[in-house]
C-alpha cells in the first residue's frame, strides 16, 4: 500500500514522527475497511466535489485566497458568511468525519488537511465531502506526489500543493494552488495562493 511513498520514510524531517503514526493509522483503517471496498462504497457517496466548477474570483484578493482553519466541530459557529472555503484540518488524528459534518451544515468548499500519504487518505476525503487536498511537498517524494495528484484528480479533487519545497515543472504546471505561510512568501507565475487567516 505503501511502497510508491516509500522514500519519503527514510527522509528526516519534523514531521517524521507523525508520518510513522499517519503510516500505522491508515494500515489499521485499510485493514478494517479495505480500500477496494471502501472504493465501493464512493457509488452511495452524495457528496460530488465541487472545486472544478467552482468560481474561486469573488474570493481572491491580489492572488491570494485567505482560508480559515477549522480543527473540530465547535469551529462551524464561527464561520461568517463572506468565507467561500475552509480547512478542515484532521492532522494529529483528529476524526476525518469532521468533513462530511462541515459538508452537512457548511456552504463553504472544503479542503482537506492532513499528512497525505497514501490514495487510501484521498478516497476517504472524497467519500467524506472534501472538495480539494493538501499535498505537503516536504514529505512527498516527487513520484509519489505525481501518483497522488494523478488519483486526487481522477476523483475530482483538486489539490493545493504546500510550497515549503520546489516541485518538477511537470508536477507545477498542473497544479493552480499553492499553500504559503504568509503574504511575504513568493509566489509561483500564475498559480493562486492560499493562507491561512490569523
Amino acid at each position: 500500500m505503501f511502497g510508491i511513498v516509500s522514500g519519503i520514510f527514510s527522509k528526516k524531517s519534523k514531521y517524521e514522527g507523525l508520518i510513522e503514526k499517519t503510516k500505522i493509522n491508515v494500515e489499521k483503517r485499510n485493514e478494517e475497511f479495505p480500500f477496494d471496498l471502501l472504493g465501493r462504497s464512493l457509488s452511495l457517496n452524495p457528496y460530488l466535489p465541487r472545486a472544478f466548477d467552482f468560481d474561486f474570483s469573488p474570493f481572491i484578493q491580489g492572488n491570494t485566497i485567505k482560508l480559515k482553519c477549522i480543527k473540530d466541530e465547535s469551529g462551524i459557529s464561527h464561520l461568517h458568511d463572506n468565507l467561500g472555503l475552509i480547512i478542515a484540518d484532521t492532522t494529529l488524528f483528529k476524526d476525518i468525519s469532521l468533513i462530511a459534518t462541515l459538508r452537512r451544515y457548511s456552504p463553504f468548499l472544503i479542503i482537506h488537511k492532513d499528512i497525505i500519504i497514501s490514495k487510501y487518505q484521498i478516497l476517504e476525503s472524497a467519500i467524506y465531502g472534501a472538495d480539494m487536498i493538501v499535498l505537503d511537498c516536504a514529505i512527498l517524494d516527487s513520484k509519489s506526489l505525481e501518483i497522488l495528484c494523478s488519483f486526487a484528480t481522477h476523483l475530482g479533487l483538486r489539490v493545493i500543493l504546500d510550497s515549503s519545497i520546489d516541485v518538477s515543472g511537470d508536477i507545477l504546471s498542473s497544479i493552480d494552488f499553492i499553500m504559503i505561510d504568509s503574504l511575504k512568501t513568493n509566489i509561483a507565475a500564475n498559480k493562486i495562493a492560499m493562507y491561512l487567516e490569523d
